[in-house]
Parts: C-alpha cells; structure tokens; sequence
C-alpha cells in the first residue's frame, strides 16, 4: 500500500524532486498514532510536525516523515457511520459501470469495497493489504504485503482499485510510477481520494497530520497521472467528501506542466493555522467560566489537534466516540479513557466540543434524537 522503507528526511518537493521548502509551522511534539490503544501513556511517542510549502509546486507536506511502524500501529479507521457506507456504496457504483470481472485493490483491509460489490455482482476479487481483516472465500483471494516499486507478484485482474490510499504514500511520484509499471497497457485503474482541497478549505483538522503527509488537489494528482502514462477517463465527485477517477493506462498521454499553487495554499494552510488558535482562545474562555461537565467529541485526529493547537485539557470529563473498537480504550497521546455517547443520556447538563470536519452533522443528529436533546455545543 505505501512504500516499506523511504529515508524520513523527504526535503525535497514531493511532486518536482526540487529542493525548495518554506517552513510554515510547527507543532513540537504530536503524537504519532492517530488510534485509540491499550497501552500506558508512558509508551507513547511524540514526533515534531514540521509542514513546508514548495517555492516551485505549492506542495504542503510534512518534513521530516515518521516511520511507517509508528504511524500504522494498528487500525483505527473502522468507517463508521452513514457518510462511509454511502463512500463505498457510491465508489462501488462507479467502479461498476465498467465490463470487468476481475478486480485487484490494493489496500482494502476491511474487505467493505469487495462486500459492496460482491453483492451486486459475481467477481473475482484480489486484495493486497499489510493486515488484511477479510477472510478468504470462493471468489477471494488476499495477499499481505505492500505495493510498492519492488511489488512484482503476478494478478490476473481486469481493473486495479484503491481507496484512500494516494494520500497516504509517502512518495506519491513513486507510487504513480510503480502503478505504471505494473499495469498492463489498456488495464483500468480506479481510485478515490478525499477532497483535501474541501477540507483544508473548511480548516478541519483531517485534512493534514502524520498519515496524510502531503496536500493531494486534483491538480497534483491530474499532473501524477498523465505524467505516468494513465489518461483520466471520468471524475466523479462524492458530495465534499471524496473524488473519484477513472483511467486507463496507455502508451502515451499528453502530460501538462506542473501546477504553481504556491501562494493559494500557503493561504490555505495559514487561515487554517490562525482560525485554529482562535478557536483554541474561544474554547478556552467558555471551559474557564462553565461549571458544567465538557466532553470532546472524536477519538481520532480531530482531538489531538484542538489539544496540540493548546486545548485546556483540565476540564475535560473524557473523549467520545460512536466506533465499537475505540470504547474503553485510550486515546493515544492523551490520558482519556473513550466512552460511549451514550453516557450523555439523562445528564441535565453537558457540553460537548465538536469539530469532526464533514462527519460533525451525523454525530451531532444522532446524540440530539437518540441520546439527550439538551446538550450544549461547541463547534
């Protein structure tokens, strides 16, 4: 899925391989795992998040890496809620409307895009994934590795897919070239992204962190394809959330020049630097005058964020999540025990702090009709 080894010191534009990085901001000490744990505090690891911006490309990327170890150290992106099932029913639809019958995916852990369809119609289905969560069955093959330059074992497949898996490489040139090698002249491949360009826009706090270590816009990545050989068959987007490609790879496309987006995203990245702090000024003022009890809403990124931005983390009961796999667990990074929305219930009053990007309006619906209607929100 992303390269096994790579030297961590990436100083150079991941996209024009020059040497011209801008140091923007820096967070001294971030933890590196953005999952829940069963381990004590003292085990957890903290790395600086350094993010520069290339004078030649405008890429926003981080510098130095984190070893892959750290930054994987198990699942904690289980999809959970309605926004994810609608991403893979969607993804499916589009991967669908193609003549194929034998699919190759790289990265598909959980087996969620196989099942979708699976269920619509009979294929033959290949996953390549670190740590593949998915049984084998008839139609089912699984493969533990990684794809990468030095990936050499031979599929039968018709179309290659990946989901959220581009942005998280740590080479995405590489990368692209390694598909293109692999790749068979006139094969599919299909692909979705996040729409990083949204998300940084609305300053939510996915967007960028120690997974996803670069800026991926649709203009880098029509710049990764066509510069690889892959010509772009079709783009559909999946509401704010997620964009998705179709292409072929050929013996030749006509390849633009690379996009100067420098002073648009050090915009981009430095509005959502400075709304964060703030934010984290507002926050702070509510917490010291409340004598309710505060809860932070998102066992993941979007919490240790607020708290790396200076969240007063002293009046703060415990961190929430809706993920069956988070609860009872701790948060890493932090001393927070996950629980349970479901402890909201029958509180007379509570606030919970929520700013989970694009998910909050789910998260938000279902504690008002189905846990407590009178929960005061920060968001």
């Amino acid at each position: 899925m992303i390269d096994k080894e790579m030297n961590l010191n990436r100083d150079f534009c991941v996209f024009s391989g020059n040497r011209d990085l801008e140091l923007l901001h820096s967070f001294g000490d971030f933890p590196v795992y953005m999952g829940c744990v069963d381990t004590p505090p003292e085990e957890d690891v903290f790395k600086p998040m350094n993010w520069y911006i290339s004078k030649s490309s405008g890429s926003l990327q981080m510098n130095p890496l984190v070893p892959l170890d750290l930054v994987y150290l198990g699942q904690h992106n289980d999809s959970t809620g309605s926004i994810w099932d609608a991403h893979h029913a969607a993804f499916s639809n589009f991967i669908l409307k193609n003549d194929i019958e034998k699919i190759f995916e790289i990265g598909g852990a959980s087996g969620a895009l196989y099942r979708k369809c699976s269920a619509a119609r009979k294929l033959q289905w290949t996953i390549l994934d670190p740590n593949p969560e998915v049984n084998e069955a008839d139609r089912l093959r699984t493969i533990k590795g990684f794809f990468d330059k030095t990936f050499s074992m031979e599929v039968s497949f018709d179309i290659l897919v990946h989901s959220h898996v581009f942005e998280h490489v740590y080479n995405p040139m590489e990368f692209a070239e390694a598909l293109s090698n692999y790749i068979p002249e006139g094969k599919l491949m299909a692909f979705s992204v996040p729409n990083m360009k949204h998300l940084l826009e609305k300053c939510y706090t996915n967007a960028l962190n120690f997974e996803h270590s670069y800026f991926l816009t649709a203009d880098y990545v029509r710049y990764l394809l066509t510069r690889n050989g892959f010509a772009i068959l079709s783009i559909e987007p999946f509401m704010n959330h997620s964009q998705f490609y179709l292409c072929r790879k050929v013996e030749a496309v006509e390849s633009g020049p690379l996009p100067d987006l420098y002073e648009q995203n050090k915009k981009l990245f430095m509005n959502f630097i400075n709304i964060h702090k703030e934010v984290i000024i507002a926050l702070n003022e509510y917490l010291n005058k409340t004598s309710e009890p505060v809860y932070l809403f998102g066992a993941h990124i979007f919490s240790q964020f607020l708290i790396a931005f200076g969240l007063n983390t002293d009046r703060i009961v415990t961190v929430l999540d809706n993920s069956p796999v988070k609860i009872s667990r701790r948060l890493y990074g932090t001393d927070y025990l996950v629980q349970s929305p479901a402890v909201l219930k029958d509180l007379p009053a509570a606030t919970v702090i929520l700013r989970a990007g694009d998910y909050s309006a789910e998260i938000k619906k279902d504690i008002v009709e189905n846990i407590n209607s009178h929960i005061n929100w920060l968001e």
